[in-house]
């Protein structure tokens, strides 16, 4: 054993929070500075689970032994620096704090509460309430030595409100014991939590009860609906077989009517197939109508054309006369101007001969009156052959343009027709 850190072995303050842990300790509970283990050992009486805990190594192999031999199994016990390896929440903490101001003669960790007496519980509330299960409370022991105004005002500070449950005045000091519960919350004591507890069970058990009658029931309403199963089977079977009847009749009148609508649908399509033939008959016969009638078109046309063509032919070779009867004229009058002309020649030469004669011979003898000279008739009749031939030449030309005239009016009518 350490004797640097020796256990604190239990006194009257021990036996002070021993009793009030009798009184108010319930549901989980964590043992602060556990010591020899006496408070944790009361609170395994009246609690779920105990968490012991102390700086001690020496004091946790000691209650470590000590649960061991009394086969205490709600009980955990840790090595930690206050909540330093704490990682629950307790309905119940109690804390048996070194509440003595430091002593330089005496070193005892168990006893040394700081300069004042106080510092352990002022480290001690800082963490306590992320540690306090809602409505819980702390059991706190101290002694008029640590400065009860003070402790009074770092359990204000630190968000809690106090009750003095209990005291004890000894040779030199006066010890109190403190029931603190967080502001915002109501405690509970052990009776409201055991009540709570019993509820619960009997909720449980109640529940448990419901379970087993639901179970029964359960397998009544199994039961029960096998027989109603196999009597909707019955009933389904039944019902399917009247389907089934029902169905075939139907599809029987079903296959009658379509019978009936196929013969009609077979009928309907003869009777648009006469209609397509008549029709097409008719387009046929139109059709042969249509060509024949294109084709007297096409003859008639044709017999307007050859018409066309005969007039035309005609016109050319009527054309063709006019020209040569020009041709002929002109070549009468050409021949008549040359005879004329010869006629002409032949009187110049006379009379030039006549002349050269006078010069040269005698005088001839003056014909009579009544006789005109050869020549001078040979010339009448050269003009008046001249005006002859001139004069029906006039009257052709004027023909020649009032046929041409007659056969463009006569054509332009073909053509239109």
């Amino acid at each position: 054993m350490n004797m640097n850190m020796p256990i604190y072995e239990p006194q009257e303050d021990s036996y002070l929070m021993k009793k009030h842990v009798e009184e108010h300790a319930y549901g989980k509970v964590l043992d602060m500075g556990t010591g020899t283990g006496i408070q944790a050992l009361t609170a395994a009486d009246f609690a779920e689970e105990v968490v012991a805990v102390d700086i001690n190594p020496d004091a946790i192999e000691h209650v470590k032994r000590t649960v061991d031999n009394c086969g205490i199994k709600n009980i955990t016990v840790l090595h930690s620096n206050l909540f330093a390896k704490v990682n629950k929440k307790f309905n119940t903490i109690v804390f048996n704090p070194p509440y003595l101001p430091k002593d330089p003669q005496v070193i005892d960790i168990a006893l040394d509460g700081g300069e004042n007496g106080y510092e352990v519980i002022e480290r001690f509330l800082e963490q306590a309430g992320k540690y306090l299960a809602k409505e819980g409370h702390i059991l706190l022991l101290f002694s008029s030595l640590t400065n009860k105004i003070a402790v009074d005002s770092l359990i204000d500070r630190h968000g809690f409100k106090f009750k003095q449950i209990g005291n004890d005045q000894i040779d030199f000091e006066e010890l109190f014991v403190y029931r603190l519960w967080n502001k915002k919350d109501t405690p509970i004591t052990r009776k409201d939590y055991n009540w709570r507890i019993q509820e619960k069970l009997n909720s449980e058990k109640r529940k448990i009860a419901r379970r087993i009658e639901r179970e029964e029931d359960r397998q009544m309403a199994v039961e029960l609906a096998k027989k109603q199963k196999e009597q909707e089977r019955k009933k389904k079977e039944l019902e399917r077989k009247r389907l089934k009847a029902r169905k075939e009749a139907q599809r029987k009148r079903e296959a009658a009517v379509r019978q009936k609508l196929m013969e009609r649908k077979r009928s309907e399509q003869e009777r648009k197939k006469m209609k397509l033939l008549a029709e097409r008959k008719k387009k046929e016969i139109a059709k042969q109508k249509l060509k024949e009638k294109k084709q007297k078109d096409i003859e008639r046309k044709k017999k307007n054309r050859e018409l066309v063509k005969a007039r035309i032919q005609k016109e050319r070779e009527r054309k063709r006369k006019a020209v040569e009867r020009k041709r002929a004229l002109a070549a009468r009058k050409r021949a008549m101007d040359s005879k004329r002309k010869q006629a002409r020649a032949l009187k110049s030469r006379v009379v030039k001969k006549n002349i050269r004669q006078k010069r040269t011979q005698k005088p001839i003898r003056k014909r009579s009156a009544g006789k005109k000279p050869v020549k001078k008739k040979t010339v009448k009749k050269a003009s008046t052959a001249r005006k002859q031939a001139s004069k029906p030449v006039k009257k052709s030309a004027k023909k020649s343009t009032a046929v041409k005239k007659k056969n463009s009016k006569g054509l332009k009518k073909l053509f239109r027709m």
